[in-house]
């Protein structure tokens, strides 16, 4: 069998360089929806050996600004790009998640030396599967250009003879393998993109708008204190309707709260007392489980709300 040793040799030598790079790939445009409703549409994402992981964001800091995680393939023969939204990270609406759709993408990408394209129709589906809206998405690359990389091939003396088929398998077996363990690879650091993101965008949240933040753990950990000058911004605080913080004033010094996640949904107020001396009530908000930074900004006027729902996945 010094065939399937020779085989292996490669496949290893060849998996070992996959990771050779890790460009971070960015693509920005517009979703269209049935109709003419536009929304500002992106993907951040990895790519190795035709697989991408990493996350979406619709309608960029609007009212219904959502985040999700997206994974997907590339064919690189047939200029293919297809991706599917599988988890919701943080969602800005006031409406109901019940009816949340996750889109369903298949398209094209139109090479070019620096200047890329991925378009195509997509649909969306519910939660149980059911189909749900569908349109179209525009994107322009932000950076690197997506292209095949070549695997690396080893020179042996005499060549390779010809396969047996258990050779044969035993290849396709290993192949099959390792793009199962890249996958597996992939998708643990996709979660860093969406950690960068995190640490860098900030959600902010007026009055009647609603911030759902999606989590797994137990507990929450949130910050609470005011990133600019202390300006006398004086805050209640309740959680599920149970006062937390009574007439709080809020410097630059934070004050944590834990977020107990006894239940389904947890519902965070903040209402604003006072707008200080410098504009409005700016408060910001650090809320970290296991996996995630939410960073938040709250922007009221005096006696305004805005609320926080988490829920448990």
């Amino acid at each position: 069998m010094r065939t399937v040793t020779v085989f292996g040799f490669l496949l290893l030598f060849f998996a070992q360089g996959l990771w050779a790079q890790e460009d971070e790939y960015v693509f920005e445009g517009v979703i269209k929806l049935s109709g003419i409703s536009l929304y500002t549409y992106s993907i951040h994402f990895y790519e190795e050996d035709g697989a991408l992981e990493g996350y979406s964001i619709t309608d960029q800091d609007g009212a219904y600004e959502t985040k999700s995680l997206v994974s997907g393939s590339i064919d690189y023969e047939t200029q293919t790009v297809t991706f599917y939204e599988s988890e919701i990270l943080t969602v800005k609406s006031p409406k109901s998640l019940d009816g949340f759709c996750y889109i369903h993408f298949n398209g094209t990408l139109k090479d070019g030396q620096e200047q890329q394209e991925i378009w195509g129709k997509f649909n969306s589906k519910y939660k149980t599967g059911d189909l749900c809206i569908n349109g179209v998405i525009s994107m322009t690359n932000k950076g690197p250009v997506l292209k095949k990389k070549e695997r690396i091939k080893v020179a042996l003396a005499g060549g390779i003879k010809q396969e047996g088929r258990i050779e044969q398998e035993t290849r396709i077996e290993q192949e099959s393998r390792i793009k199962r363990e890249n996958r597996i690879k992939i998708k643990e650091k996709s979660k860093s993109l969406v950690s960068k993101a995190n640490n860098v965008s900030i959600n902010t949240v007026a009055t009647n708008e609603v911030l759902h933040v999606f989590t797994k753990d137990d507990e929450l950990s949130m910050l609470i204190y005011d990133e600019e000058v202390s300006d006398n911004d004086r805050i209640d605080l309740t959680i599920n309707d149970v006062p937390i913080l009574v007439d709080y004033g809020v410097t630059k010094r934070s004050r944590k709260v834990t977020i107990p996640m006894d239940r389904d949904r947890v519902e965070v107020k903040v209402t604003a007392l006072t707008t200080g001396i410098i504009g409005k009530n700016t408060i910001r908000f650090d809320i970290t489980d296991s996996n995630n930074l939410t960073r938040t900004l709250t922007n009221l006027e005096v006696g305004e709300t805005a609320t926080m729902v988490f829920l448990k996945q």
